[in-house]
């Protein structure tokens, strides 16, 4: 199909494009690296159907391969219901068109980036879409965090993610894993402490990558004394390695003593 010059055809009266009308639910394909279509989405359109009815024409968005740009709901709630499916072409389109259509009618989540990059063979992503899926606890934020060293306060290094810059290590992916299992193992401790899930989740991982302490100690000491730990504030994580600190500490002579607030304060000059 030959590119249509808007220029030419737009009027009051006439298409900008050519819609198409098919049962053929076969011909379309999955983009490389679009996030997949949640069951909840595919619902939600289906209800609408049912409460509105279908409204002919509502163009879905494929390329010269039939690779869908906009519209994988739609495709299957029509598949579903045994409604026509209505196209478009946009020949040359291809991922970023689809991330930013996207974006504009339901917004990408961190994790569909990172599903994204992964797709497309992207390691450092495919790695951490395997941290994510094996702790899914933990937001993307988070485990960015602790894949990089730092304590997440809010939802910080979204830019970061979405522009493809992360980058992981298969030998980091491998200590980070470590770190993760250890905070699995005091999970019930961790989620015993108030406050802010991701300060305590991150500075803890921090505490066990940076600070050079006794990992076995600490883990113990969090499951023993976590009451004595002050309610965890979001934006102040020195409190709460001041009170790590604190545990740790306890019956150990004074030059084995480590201050955890201290350090990390250092390490932010």
């Amino acid at each position: 199909m030959k590119d249509i010059d808007p220029k030419t055809l737009a009027t009051e009266d006439e298409p900008v494009a050519f819609v198409y009308k098919t049962y053929d639910y076969g011909k379309f394909k999955y983009l490389l690296g679009n996030r997949t279509v949640k069951p909840s989405r595919i619902s939600k359109i289906t209800n609408s159907i049912k409460t509105v009815g279908y409204i002919e024409p509502s163009p879905i968005i494929v390329n010269s391969k039939f690779e869908v740009i906009d519209g994988q709901g739609r495709i299957e709630a029509c598949k579903n219901n045994g409604l026509p499916i209505f196209y478009v072409f946009a020949e040359s389109a291809g991922i970023e068109e689809c991330r930013a259509m996207n974006i504009g009618q339901s917004n990408w989540g961190l994790y569909d980036y990172v599903q994204c990059e992964a797709l497309t063979g992207n390691q450092n992503y495919l790695r951490l879409l395997r941290l994510l899926e094996s702790f899914n606890k933990y937001t993307v934020c988070e485990l960015y965090g602790i894949c990089n060293g730092q304590i997440i306060s809010g939802g910080g290094n979204a830019s970061k993610i979405k522009n493809g810059d992360f980058y992981l290590s298969e030998e980091r992916y491998k200590e980070v894993l470590q770190i993760l299992n250890d905070l699995q193992s005091i999970s019930k401790e961790i989620d015993g402490i108030p406050g802010s899930s991701r300060i305590k989740r991150t500075a803890i991982a921090w505490t066990l990558s940076n600070t050079g302490c006794d990992k076995k100690r600490l883990l113990n000491k969090i499951r023993t004394d976590y009451p004595l730990i002050r309610p965890v504030v979001d934006t102040i994580p020195v409190l709460f390695l001041s009170d790590l600190s604190d545990i740790y500490n306890k019956r150990l002579s004074k030059e084995k003593c480590l201050y955890f607030d201290a350090i990390f304060k250092n390490s932010t000059k």
